[in-house]
């Protein structure tokens, strides 16, 4: 009776210590003169897969940081140091959006750069960087040519099947020495 009072107690502590899962990331800018962060959503599952369109939605926490005043410009860089640039669209007052084949898996660098209009009437006249690091674990793997090779590997696997073949051989030349004297018995 103790223990399943004790299993109750316990399967009640793990629900009730439970954390809820969000799929939206937030990031903070790197300008130091302006308290400000953004909230990405990147479709499918916050989770993109390489080789399909991933859609970005960056939703600006500063009411100041808008797309009327502001110029957004998304660059994707990956683990090379390469740099691409993705096409960004307003999709509200402080919501930017923007779509993304990512080539293969690895680590990414996305960097979303908010530039003051210079007619516009903002208060921070420098641009303001949000940056993250995104891994894409999902889709297109590298190419075979940049994978490392083994020779150890291989030449493991050539003796182990030269030795099983060998094994193979001598196991049925075996038994047929084994019927032979059996029936001549």
């Amino acid at each position: 009776m103790k223990r399943i009072i004790a299993s109750f107690a316990l399967a009640i502590l793990v629900l009730l210590s439970a954390q809820p899962v969000s799929a939206h990331v937030f990031f903070t800018g790197s300008n130091s003169s302006v308290s400000s962060g953004v909230i990405m959503h990147v479709t499918p599952d916050d989770d993109p897969i390489a080789g399909a369109e991933a859609r970005f939605y960056f939703d600006i926490q500063n009411q100041s940081i808008n797309t009327d005043d502001y110029i957004f410009k998304l660059n994707i860089t990956n683990s090379k140091g390469i740099s691409e640039p993705a096409a960004t669209f307003p999709a509200g007052k402080n919501s930017v959006t923007a779509k993304y084949v990512f080539p293969l898996r690895g680590a990414y660098t996305i960097s979303l750069q908010a530039t003051p209009v210079p007619t516009s009437p903002v208060v921070i006249k420098e641009p303001i960087d949000f940056t993250y690091n995104q891994q894409v674990s999902r889709g297109i793997a590298a190419s075979a040519l940049d994978q490392p090779r083994y020779p150890w590997a291989e030449l493991g696997m050539i003796l182990t099947l030269t030795v099983s073949a060998v094994s193979v051989v001598l196991i049925i030349t075996r038994c047929r020495h084994i019927i032979g004297y059996t029936k001549n018995r």
